[in-house]
């Protein structure tokens, strides 16, 4: 146990103050657009000032960097990572699964900030609301159901919203895994490259989006890659 504890803290090591530069990056970039968005434009709505901010760019940015980071110490760029994983003697499909948990967090880490930056944003959007303006929570409410951005990072009711962002982290942190995996054996895994790009090509998702072509050529994807990951890592002996 004592070893997947050291694993696992040397993966979390390798990239974790770097993820926490880039989620904090993101947080100042969002709150400064959005005080200056604030300060020139008058009379729009909570949504309207965070699509204006640039949230959803400043979010996939984040995303993007966040991926990067999490694979660049197992490709053997000027790392030890490897040469210490194979003193430790541990099979490479624990140390998959140690590397997956942690890519989730981070994922889970960005989607939670995130989510903490619209709600402080919506705060201050209602302190400052002119003299005699007032908005209920409701109005508030279905803010997250106006903006595609917005209920992409909080469904609220929309169930299958809910299964594509668990499908996105989940996904995507296992390819992140393998792919780190991969290089280590002198291999390159494309999967990761695919779901990043479909990822973005199909976020930031309305309501309803779980009846369109475009979730089904999605799911495709996220299928066809989590094959490839259970045949090259589970399957390994």
């Amino acid at each position: 146990m004592k070893r997947y504890l050291s694993v696992f803290e040397m993966i979390a090591r390798s990239s974790f103050y770097k993820v926490l530069l880039i989620l904090a990056s993101m947080v100042v970039a969002e709150a400064v657009c959005f005080y200056l968005t604030m300060a020139h434009t008058a009379g729009l709505s909570i949504e309207e000032y965070i699509e204006q901010s640039k949230f959803c760019l400043f979010f996939e940015i984040a995303y993007i960097l966040i991926t990067i980071v999490i694979v660049l110490p197992g490709m053997n760029l000027g790392s030890t990572q490897s040469y210490t994983l194979e003193r430790l003697r541990i099979k490479g499909k624990r140390i998959f699964w140690l590397q997956s948990l942690y890519n989730f967090f981070a994922y889970i880490l960005l989607w939670g900030i995130q989510l903490v930056v619209i709600l402080v944003s919506i705060i201050v959007y209602q302190k400052h609301l002119p003299e005699g303006a007032s908005v209920t929570n409701q109005t508030m409410f279905l803010a997250f159901y106006r903006s595609d951005f917005m209920h992409s990072i909080l469904p609220l009711e929309d169930a299958p919203g809910w299964w594509v962002l668990g499908l996105i982290g989940v996904t995507t942190a296992f390819s992140a895994a393998e792919f780190t995996k991969l290089q280590r054996d002198g291999k390159f895994g494309f999967e990761l490259l695919l779901l990043v790009v479909s990822a973005l090509i199909t976020f930031p998702r309305a309501l309803g989006y779980e009846i369109t072509f475009e979730v089904v050529a999605f799911c495709i994807v996220y299928m066809i890659m989590g094959m490839r990951w259970l045949l090259n890592v589970v399957g390994e002996e």
